[in-house]
């Protein structure tokens, strides 16, 4: 009788701390929450620029591996130059009288490894936004730098980062930041240059394997359905010619195979995309 009792009671325990915690995750994942801005960020008057520098493998290296125009103090140099243009804050040359501290680097750091001496790198622009005061980071802003085929296309490239970066600095201080209820198309604004692009390349690459995969499928069923072989067996087929005609209905059934595998594969790459 205790067993059953204590059965019991275990059972609504555990009952009890399932649906505690699904309360819990529903309150966490629960939509229409949006965290605050720092009021320190939207009220902020005098602000101080920090070159926080550029993380790099020396100037010779940098300029090797970016292809870059203008330094390491490029970014430095063009977020000054847009915040003042913008007219908002009174720019300070020193962090001791300011509300607020913009501190801005380049990174460029390994995110992937594709041979020994073949590494990919994710140049990116990174805004912080730091209280002088208790040094405590209020807020963080990055931009990824998409890469480009030439130095032409990496210095456009690097401007575009820039001028993103500059707009979300402004949209932040404005209070406009994305709301969690924020449309599909909104999402896709807001996604990493070069990510959007990236994730239409993958699918166009899975359509691509499914319709060779289809086509292959297809092809063969069309060559077998529709090539017939010239001898049907017996003794004819043995002899030289009979060879050279299984030969010759081999290689049609093959090419009608390969040629459903290319069809499918170039419907595939040119199927709609999210």
């Amino acid at each position: 009788m205790s067993s059953t009792r204590s059965r019991r009671i275990a059972g609504v325990v555990v009952a009890a701390a399932l649906v505690s915690f699904s309360t819990a995750d529903a309150q966490l994942t629960s939509p229409g929450v949006t965290a605050p801005v720092p009021g320190q960020i939207l009220t902020a008057k005098r602000v101080f620029i920090s070159n926080a520098g550029s993380e790099s493998y020396g100037s010779q290296t940098y300029f090797r591996l970016t292809k870059y125009d203008g330094g390491p103090d490029r970014l430095y140099n063009q977020f000054y130059s847009a915040i003042k243009i913008w007219g908002r804050y009174e720019l300070l040359d020193s962090p001791a009288d300011a509300d607020v501290v913009y501190e801005v680097r380049f990174t460029s750091p390994i995110v992937d490894k594709q041979t020994a001496h073949d590494l990919v790198y994710d140049p990116q622009l990174n805004v912080t936004i730091v209280d002088p005061k208790t040094r405590v980071a209020l807020w963080s802003l990055t931009e990824h730098i998409q890469p480009a085929r030439n130095r032409q296309g990496d210095n456009r490239n690097f401007d575009q980062a820039v001028a993103r970066l500059v707009e979300r600095t402004r949209m932040l201080a404005s209070g406009s930041v994305a709301s969690t209820d924020a449309s599909p198309q909104t999402i896709v604004d807001m996604a990493p240059v070069g990510a959007v692009e990236t994730a239409r390349f993958q699918e166009h690459w899975q359509h691509t394997l499914t319709g060779s995969v289809l086509g292959s499928v297809a092809g063969s069923l069309i060559a077998w359905a529709t090539v017939r072989p010239s001898c049907s067996g017996g003794f004819s087929c043995a002899t030289a010619d009979g060879i050279a005609s299984e030969r010759r209905t081999f290689h049609r059934r093959f090419t009608v195979a390969v040629g459903g595998t290319i069809t499918g594969a170039f419907i595939g790459w040119f199927w709609p995309t999210h």
